[in-house]
């Protein structure tokens, strides 16, 4: 879009302005989403001040439609509760943090599918053996106890013996230790 103005020189300016930041916020004003989202999509809308405006206005979740900083949209879909677009974010973003955070909410949420890949990505075996305990998942439990002596981590492999109730298991493990 071209804007013609007049300056201190005697000569009028021509300015090109770019219409897609006021027209993003034109749709939104009207209530357009599926103009919104195509727009985010398009990629033509970037930067995190975009974010931070939908979020401050109340449309965090059109925030999560931006391709912009993985960071965000990952405490966005936190925020919101959308544990996919948080482990697809966390995924990309593999930090502990992100994985700590996103298991916490996923015990809240009930999602135990994601609560097992957290604890599996951020190497917190003594919570996902907890986590097959209370789930029943006696197989698995018997895999982490495996793993623990493997490990030779006496203390996590005595507690999934006491976990499945196995006598023998627990008295290798004294034996070991001496």
């Amino acid at each position: 879009m071209m804007c013609y103005c007049v300056t201190r020189q005697p000569d009028p300016q021509v300015i090109t302005i770019d219409p897609v930041e006021y027209k993003f916020k034109l749709a939104l004003f009207k209530h357009e989403y599926n103009k919104v989202v195509e727009m985010a999509n398009s990629g033509r809308l970037v930067g995190e001040a975009m974010l931070w405006y939908l979020y401050t206005k109340g449309y965090k979740r059109l925030a999560l439609y931006f391709n912009g900083n993985v960071a965000i949209r990952f405490q966005f879909s936190l925020e919101l509760g959308e544990l996919r677009i948080a482990l697809k974010a966390a995924r990309q973003l593999d930090d502990e943090e992100c994985w700590r955070k996103l298991s916490q909410e996923a015990i809240l949420h009930g999602d135990i599918a994601i609560a097992e890949t957290c604890y599996q990505k951020s190497k917190s075996y003594e919570k996902l053996s907890f986590l097959y305990l209370i789930t029943g998942n006696l197989t698995k439990l018997r895999k982490m106890l495996n793993i623990h002596k493997r490990r030779r981590d006496y203390a996590a492999w005595y507690t999934n013996a006491l976990y499945l109730g196995d006598v023998k298991e627990r008295l290798c493990v004294l034996k070991e230790c001496g």
